[in-house]
């Protein structure tokens, strides 16, 4: 049986860290011939986000991408990119068995190196290149988790984020992006209204002509400042004269039921006040719940958000970053060793920026956490070195 060939072919799991596929189908779409493999979506995020990777797909097969899933028959590429997940002994069995590359390359998630469980697609794809966004991060994961050989035997290729000489949505344009940390930011309910009212601090002092954006956090089923149940009475209450005092006064004073009732309250009002100042990214792109760091290059004057790996993203493409989350008073009551210990709280000890305090010059640079050696590289040159690299191999 004749193979069906194709210059790149894409192996896709998940499309909350795969992007930067989208900056190469872009650059790629209409010279090179792609395919793209979509393995088995796991039960559980298919439940939150199976609209979302479809919609993704989607953009992919607009841009060019072929879906080779369904080929009976081998398939020839000359690159393979498997995207940095966990994936079944099966799942890449059935990859390897269907697909022959000559080159095979891994797109490294920005925060996952150093995790046995996030290592081993290298050897399941037997790949012989990563792409690695930053590669003194990628350094300094191996060492704070105890080093692996995984990498020894493969090359390491810095490539940045591909979004700002690449571009994937050329035609969004904010002023100010807020966005939704993940829920490693707040140990508890006052956490939230801490973050909130700095929001709040800081939208009063942005020009009212100014255009901002909020993002809610992708891994959530809902946004997790609107509490289920407390939504609608938050906006209402909004309106009321005194009743935000009265609340701010209530919280944390109260105990059980009722006290947890209160608090979910507050938050809903509070974030109510930040929607009245913003617009829903989502009423400003149809792809709003892709990955953040795409529209960065959009983003004119700045980030407002939490503790989180959008910290080092906003630094990289030369934006402030507005950090809205204590980490004083979040450490203070944090549990003993949190889950977030060995994944957000170890990826802070290299980009953590401090507290802005709805303070308009606060906003962090971070020119020590970003160098100029850390911009070096570029994806879409990266893959056209394979490319050449592969043609070379099937001429020997």
């Amino acid at each position: 049986m004749t193979a069906e060939r194709y210059d790149i072919i894409l192996v896709l799991d998940y499309f909350r860290s795969a992007a930067a596929y989208l900056s190469i189908l872009a650059s790629f779409s209409g010279k090179r011939r792609i395919g793209l493999y979509v393995t088995p979506m796991d039960p559980d995020l298919a439940r939150k986000n199976r609209g979302n990777q479809d919609s993704f797909i989607e953009v992919c097969r607009n841009l060019g991408a072929e879906l080779v899933n369904d080929h009976a028959g081998p398939l020839e590429a000359g690159l393979l990119i498997v995207q940095q997940r966990i994936y079944a002994d099966d799942t890449s069995r059935r990859v390897m068995n269907l697909i022959q590359a000559r080159r095979r390359v891994g797109l490294m998630n920005f925060a996952m190196v150093g995790l046995p469980v996030h290592d081993a697609f290298v050897r399941q794809f037997d790949l012989q290149r990563v792409y690695i966004p930053c590669r003194r991060f990628m350094d300094f994961l191996i060492a704070e988790r105890g080093g692996t050989d995984v990498y020894d035997s493969v090359e390491i290729v810095q490539v940045g984020l591909p979004f700002a000489a690449h571009p994937v949505f050329p035609e969004f344009a904010v002023d100010w992006l807020v966005v939704a940390p993940t829920s490693f930011s707040f140990p508890t309910e006052h956490h939230k209204h801490t973050f909130l009212e700095t929001v709040l601090r800081l939208l009063s002092r942005i020009p009212a002509g100014d255009r901002i954006a909020y993002k809610p956090h992708n891994g959530q089923e809902r946004d997790y400042f609107e509490p289920n149940g407390y939504t609608q009475l938050g906006r209402i209450l909004q309106h009321l004269p005194g009743a935000e005092s009265l609340l701010r006064t209530l919280t944390g004073r109260l105990r059980g039921r009722l006290g947890k009732s209160l608090d979910c309250l507050y938050t809903a009002m509070l974030f109510a006040a930040v929607r009245r100042r913003v617009q829903p990214m989502s009423a400003l792109s149809p792809h709003a719940e892709f990955s953040l760091e795409a529209f960065l290059p959009g983003v004119r004057k700045g980030v407002i958000g939490g503790l989180s790996n959008t910290i080092w993203s906003t630094l990289y493409f030369g934006l402030p970053f507005f950090n809205c989350v204590n980490p004083d008073a979040r450490a203070r009551d944090l549990e003993e060793r949190p889950r977030s210990a060995s994944l957000l709280d170890l990826n802070l000890k290299f980009f953590a920026v401090p507290y802005c305090d709805g303070d308009p010059a606060r906003g962090a640079r971070g020119s020590d956490i970003v160098t100029a050696q850390d911009r070096e590289g570029d994806l879409i040159a990266a893959v056209e070195g394979d490319l050449r690299c592969a043609a070379r191999v099937g001429a020997a």
